[in-house]
């Protein structure tokens, strides 16, 4: 760990007080693989109420249609209006693209057959439940579990900047949960903007870090985040104490089909200080350079993922001829 650091910002108290004197242990001994497989086990029990992201508000209220693949099913998003309606993409008669229809206000002509449904009727069969939380659409879908009225939802600051960052990885919803429940990894392999991190609490339901966050070399910002699951296929961290007190990075993991998953990242930034309100009038302008950062962390930790997919499923020769390169490189 480099003591050379210049930290500026809000001052933490000593972790030798939060900790109680306790020794840190190397990030190779503290990253137990046995412990976080454990960790992720008791993940994956969480209720889901069977509801899955389906991506960005923003992007999907570009256009009036799209085809999403979420679970192994098919499904057609449509816009009408300010509202989202959700329906299978297949025709219950031959199973043709229903994207491919006719479409008016309320129905959809197949293209093959002429066959005419309605598509948002909460009354039809053939409507999926949908939520919009404000930054990402949820889609519910038929499940092994008793269904939820809504998503479980993590704390959110009012007013902040949000950034959404997507990207499909080879790998299960597993691995993406598996690197965020890996922490100590992230001054190893992303220098570049931990220059150290130290877990130092650990609970059934959380892990609580001291993150130092580069801004330019040496110089550092130091914030406490809480790391937690609001449900088996979402991981979040919330700055808790320091510089953007209230902040949160949402990680969810949307299985599209065996072995590929949805990675979809939501960030809010906020902060208490005067000044936010002036990068809250210039966000558009910020917004890129967050999605620029998470784009950065996430080329490395889709390495992460995927190799750890690769290694649990014997794929290596699939994954070579995919991505034709070393798994887990992400040099590459």
């Amino acid at each position: 760990m480099k003591n050379d650091l210049l930290i500026v910002g809000k001052a933490l108290p000593s972790l030798d007080r939060v900790e109680g004197g306790r020794t840190k242990q190397a990030d190779w001994i503290s990253a137990d693989p046995q412990k976080i497989r454990n960790n992720l086990q008791k993940v994956l029990r969480k209720p889901s109420g069977n509801w899955y992201v389906l991506g960005s508000r923003n992007l999907c209220s570009r256009k009036p249609r799209e085809v999403h693949f979420v679970n192994g099913k098919e499904l057609l998003l449509i816009r009408k209006g300010d509202q989202f309606c959700c329906i299978s993409n297949l025709c219950p008669h031959m199973g043709a693209p229903l994207s491919i229809g006719r479409f008016d206000a309320e129905r959809v002509t197949c293209a093959w057959h002429g066959l005419s449904l309605e598509y948002c009727s909460t009354h039809t069969k053939h409507h999926l439940p949908l939520y919009d939380d404000g930054y990402l659409l949820w889609v519910q879908l038929p499940g092994g579990e008793p269904s939820s009225e809504r998503p479980y939802l993590c704390d959110r600051p009012a007013n902040g900047i949000g950034a959404v960052y997507q990207k499909v990885l080879r790998c299960t919803p597993e691995h993406i949960i598996q690197n965020r429940l890996d922490p100590w990894h992230g001054a190893h392999f992303h220098p570049h903007t931990f220059a150290r991190l130290q877990v130092f609490q650990e609970t059934e339901e959380a892990l609580f870090l001291r993150v130092a966050y580069r801004v330019w070399r040496r110089i550092c910002i130091e914030v406490d985040a809480r790391f937690h699951c609001p449900d088996p296929r979402t991981i979040v961290m919330t700055i808790m104490e320091g510089e953007g007190k209230g902040s949160v990075v949402e990680t969810h993991a949307t299985p599209l089909g065996p072995g590929y998953t949805l990675l979809t990242e939501l960030t809010i930034a906020h902060s208490d200080r005067p000044g936010f309100k002036v990068a809250r009038m210039i966000s558009p302008l910020l917004r890129p350079l967050i999605l620029l950062s998470m784009a950065r962390l996430w080329k490395e930790d889709a390495a992460y993922a995927e190799r750890r997919f690769y290694l649990e499923n014997d794929a290596s020769y699939q994954l070579y001829v995919e991505k034709g390169r070393l798994v887990g490189d992400p040099k590459a």
